[in-house]
């Protein structure tokens, strides 16, 4: 009866450990495409298109897809899983105009693109948050464009 109860109490410590890993490793995961998707510099682009006009650059149709295959291959939460189809919708969408040269349909897009990803950014930031029981808070705007990357286009 004794060594019934120690099994039993084992397998229910070994399952909680289990889904725990399981939850580190998708927090991990999150985190690594939410530090893509800040890092990929949409705000450069937005500022470099719609108010440089800018030319289509050759590395961002290439830059766009990739950060479009992490969004679409990463195992969002449930309550994420929304907002990641309608960027990775969004990112393919923008992917597409640059890779047809479509100057009108990039500069409508990009915009788009660029406050979806700082929205987005900011619910993964809270769901990190709460996922580990603490309450980080939400990075304000102007703190997440000082993060990002410039998107120089030569000069």
């Amino acid at each position: 009866h004794d060594v019934t109860a120690m099994l039993e109490a084992a397998q229910a410590e070994s399952a909680e450990a289990a889904a725990a890993l399981d939850i580190e490793a998708q927090q991990f995961q999150v985190a690594a495409t939410q530090l893509a998707m800040n890092s990929a510099g949409f705000h450069g682009m937005d500022e470099y298109y719609n108010q440089d006009d800018g030319q289509i650059m050759a590395g961002d149709a290439p830059l766009v897809l990739s950060v479009a295959r992490l969004v679409n291959e990463t195992e969002w939460p449930a309550e994420l899983q929304p907002m990641a189809e309608e960027f990775g919708d969004l990112l393919a969408e923008y992917h597409q105009a640059l890779a047809d040269n479509d100057l009108a349909a990039v500069k409508a897009v990009v915009a788009e693109a660029h406050e979806l990803q700082h929205d987005f950014s900011a619910e993964i930031g809270n769901w990190l948050g709460t996922a580990d029981g603490h309450d980080h808070g939400e990075m304000e705007h102007d703190a997440m464009e000082e993060g990002e990357s410039d998107h120089n286009h030569g000069g």
